[in-house]
């Protein structure tokens, strides 16, 4: 946030504690409606949480200091602003920006309509882009101190956009996201390790492609929490693959014999089978997102696990999201349908 200001970019307003109870004695004498993040080095998404009120924000932090799930370091409240959350990013190796900007809308809830715990992420549309209005508010001033800094690799700022059209920073990512970075292997040209080794040595020669792009998380219990043991989670079998498909990506899979149809014999073959209850990653791109999102899903349909968990709703807000965005000037070169 303080990096932020130093390049006159606001951020929303907020205040920091040095713990839960600290952060709870505040919200009992405030009045706001507050969203709730970790400082400190925590990599536990699931403690960010966007309050209903201030009772609800001191129900939670009342809960979490009951089963004792306190966070390393500090821990901040921001002020809720309504509006549509909308992020952007962009590589940068040793001499600065390389390739594109990229524009993405995450969905970190588990269940369709955005409800359940928060799960890191559940999918993701995005899109490189030429031109873009939110890069030019609160991404490219940034560029020449992030440079200085000696940052390399991918950096992602979310925003939400108000009412009004005014951008406000929520939180970088300064690393490639999950699974985000899945959906941007299938959207590179080439070979990776050549277009980094190349940042690295202070050249761009990232290549990609400009059609919409989606992915969707594919899961198994105990998902999102991974308190099973492998024993529970591992040895699934992963049925409707043929070969290595290009459009899911393994994350957590082995290959063992295990039995599978041959026509209307059963039969023992080398098959895909899961390791953890985080399995892989559908991708997909196409000429506008409705048409990358029924891509993405047609694939999902096809893989088969027991107790599969999916969200069958990513991007699908965007048929009335977009519209709002692009008459406040944002994410004019993104598409809903293919004309």
């Amino acid at each position: 946030m303080e990096f932020l200001k130093k390049h006159g970019i606001e951020a929303p307003p907020s205040r920091t504690f040095k713990s839960l109870k600290e952060c709870e004695e505040f919200v009992w004498k405030s009045d706001y409606r507050w969203v709730f993040k970790t400082l400190g080095d925590n990599e536990d998404k699931s403690l960010s949480y966007c309050s209903k009120s201030p009772a609800d924000m001191i129900s939670r932090l009342q809960r979490w200091q009951k089963i004792g799930m306190n966070p390393k370091g500090e821990v901040m409240l921001q002020e809720f602003i309504p509006g549509i959350e909308f992020a952007i990013s962009r590589w940068m190796g040793k001499s600065g920006w390389i390739g594109p900007a990229c524009i993405n809308w995450e969905h970190k809830k588990l269940m369709p309509g955005n409800f359940g715990p928060n799960t890191g992420e559940m999918g993701t549309v995005m899109q490189y882009v030429r031109k873009e209005k939110l890069w030019d508010d609160v991404m490219e001033p940034l560029g020449k101190s992030l440079s200085d800094m000696g940052h390399m690799g991918d950096i992602d700022l979310n925003c939400i956009i108000d009412e009004k059209g005014k951008a406000w920073p929520l939180e970088f990512t300064s690393r490639p996201g999950w699974p985000a970075f899945n959906l941007m292997l299938e959207q590179h040209k080439g070979d990776p390790i050549k277009w980094m080794y190349d940042a690295i040595d202070g050249k761009d020669s990232l290549e990609v492609s400009y059609d919409a792009s989606v992915c969707v998380v594919i899961a198994q219990p105990d998902f999102p929490y991974s308190k099973l043991s492998y024993e529970v989670t591992e040895g699934i079998p992963i049925y409707g693959i043929k070969g290595n498909p290009k459009h899911f990506q393994p994350s957590g899979v082995m290959i063992q014999n295990m039995p599978d149809m041959e026509g209307n014999k059963t039969v023992e073959r080398p098959l895909w089978v899961t390791t953890s209850c985080y399995v892989g990653v559908v991708t997909s791109t196409g000429p506008s997102i409705q048409t990358a999102i029924n891509r993405a899903y047609k694939t999902a349909d096809e893989i088969q696990i027991s107790d599969k968990i999916v969200r069958n709703d990513i991007g699908k807000s965007l048929e009335k999201d977009l519209p709002k965005l692009q008459s406040m000037g944002y994410a004019k070169e993104a598409r809903w349908q293919s004309n």
